[in-house]
């Protein structure tokens, strides 16, 4: 990946609020996903967003307001933002704003660091997220494959859900999923819950699906009947 990784951070006084940084994971996450899709410039190892309430600015004068910074591969963009406010919004406006302040940060990154490659790529990254309603279901997986005759499409999703992340295996053709099965949960912000699973393979009416050693039930085998495509 161009960019390794892309986080939110909030801020309120001193303190650092890890239960938002958790709980908007998966927004980032959708971000960072996007912004590889379609970035072709030199390498970012992170790209950090933090927002901070009046109270850290009144602890931090100093600290940047709604700048960037860059150094070493590390990007940072720091923002305002009134807590109180956030907290009293709905999750979709709460999605709506990290966004739209990730584009500017984002944005006034690229001319920062004189990247226009960032910059477009943020420009197709964030259109495109609004066009999928900022929808965080992460695809770690995805192969076209033919079952009993027909051709359909098989994935492992991430779900980020307000308690945990899911993953989930899917089975779809051109109108709507055939079959459906959980895997497993982790913690909300448990990144390497998203590496875990590496290759998907088919054998007949059988998928199999490999990862990482140490996770117990992999590789993990899911046998298909032709009754799900009824």
């Amino acid at each position: 990946m161009k960019i390794g990784r892309t986080l939110f951070w909030f801020k309120d006084g001193e303190a650092t609020l890890r239960d938002l940084t958790s709980d908007f994971f998966g927004l980032s996450t959708l971000l960072n996903s996007l912004l590889n899709e379609f970035y072709k410039g030199k390498k970012i190892k992170f790209f950090n967003v933090t927002f901070s309430n009046s109270r850290a600015y009144k602890l931090f004068p100093n600290r940047l307001k709604n700048e960037a910074y860059y150094a070493n591969g590390h990007l940072s963009y720091y923002a305002v933002f009134d807590s109180d406010v956030f907290i009293a919004m709905n999750t979709l406006d709460q999605k709506r704003f990290l966004w739209d302040e990730a584009y500017k940060g984002l944005q006034a990154s690229a001319t920062l660091m004189k990247n226009p490659e960032l910059s477009d790529a943020c420009e197709i990254a964030y259109h495109k997220g609004i066009k999928m309603n900022l929808n965080t279901d992460h695809t770690v997986l995805e192969e076209a494959i033919e079952l009993f005759g027909q051709k359909l499409k098989a994935a492992v999703i991430i779900q980020f859900k307000e308690d945990k992340m899911y993953s989930k295996f899917l089975l779809e053709d051109d109108k709507k999923i055939l079959y459906e099965q959980d895997i497993d949960t982790a913690q909300k912000n448990m990144e390497v819950f998203l590496e875990i699973y590496k290759k998907m393979e088919q054998e007949n009416d059988t998928i199999i699906i490999k990862g990482a050693k140490h996770i117990e039930y992999l590789p993990l085998t899911i046998k298909l009947d032709k009754s799900i495509l009824n």
